[in-house]
């Protein structure tokens, strides 16, 4: 009679999770979410979602197994999904095809990323019900030359009528200033507003772009991050020494740190680390 599961468990990052048996069957489980990295392959998927015909709602951070994508199965139940890929982000498409009643997409990718015009192209022709989507994207570019340019076109694709307008998501892109100290730093995009529980602050000498207004209130605001890693030298950027966190739990320091850190976190009634 399991209608909600909620699995929290730490498994060695590149540990193999045999789940669930096939002689399992949960035919009450509409409310899956897996909370940790486990390495999961297409197959995996495949037998969870036949074992549960009548999920809808499904979360799972997990490494690709680089399995046989074009064999998953079609899964019309699933109106919610939450994802975290590492790598390997060009599967979403074939993922996503598998669900075509998602109502809600949220993804999270380590080390990829997809262009503005890529994913209007997968919305229209596979989940065109789809009503709200927050994603992350972290990756580095193919080279440094012309990189601001590069770094233009990027957020350019996410500046057209079907963001903007039909889906109401800007974008916000933070990147390294490439130099000897930090030729090898990510780039990070997202939607706004940040919908995420984390926030890294590790990256140094970080500039700024977006699809919206940069004094816009209402995407300075990050109530949803509650595990922070402060660097002064990134809060002392234009846009990010406006944001502000609300709800920190976890915070971690790297020294120097001036007052400014109390404008950036507006209350530390929360912080258990």
């Amino acid at each position: 009679r399991l209608i909600y599961c909620y699995l929290d468990i730490h498994f060695e990052i590149y540990t193999k999770i045999d789940f669930p048996n096939e002689s399992d069957v949960y035919p009450s489980l509409k409310h899956l979410t897996i909370n940790n990295v486990i390495r999961c392959s297409a197959y995996q998927l495949n037998r969870l979602c036949l074992c549960a015909p009548h999920l809808r709602t499904f979360s799972i951070n997990f490494l690709d197994d680089y399995g046989a994508y074009t064999s998953l199965v079609s899964i019309l139940s699933i109106t919610r999904l939450k994802i975290m890929v590492q790598n390997e982000s060009w599967n979403i498409e074939r993922m996503l095809k598998s669900m075509p009643n998602l109502h809600h997409l949220t993804c999270d990718f380590w080390d990829g990323y997809i262009n503005g015009k890529k994913w209007e192209e997968i919305i229209t022709n596979y989940v065109p019900k789809l009503k709200n989507i927050d994603m992350k994207m972290e990756f580095k570019l193919p080279n440094s030359e012309d990189r601001e340019k590069q770094l233009n076109e990027i957020v350019d694709s996410f500046r057209t009528d079907f963001w903007i307008n039909k889906y109401k998501r800007f974008v916000r892109c933070y990147w390294p200033i490439e130099n000897e100290e930090n030729s090898s730093g990510s780039i990070l995009l997202f939607t706004l507003p940040y919908i995420f529980n984390y926030f890294d602050g590790f990256t140094k000498y970080v500039l700024t772009k977006s699809t919206c207004s940069s004094d816009d209130d209402e995407y300075l605001t990050c109530d949803q991050v509650n595990h922070l890693y402060y660097v002064l030298s990134d809060f002392t950027d234009s846009v990010l020494s406006l944001i502000h966190f609300n709800n920190i739990q976890s915070l971690a320091l790297e020294f120097p740190v001036n007052e400014q850190i109390f404008s950036t976190i507006t209350t530390f009634n929360r912080l258990t680390s």
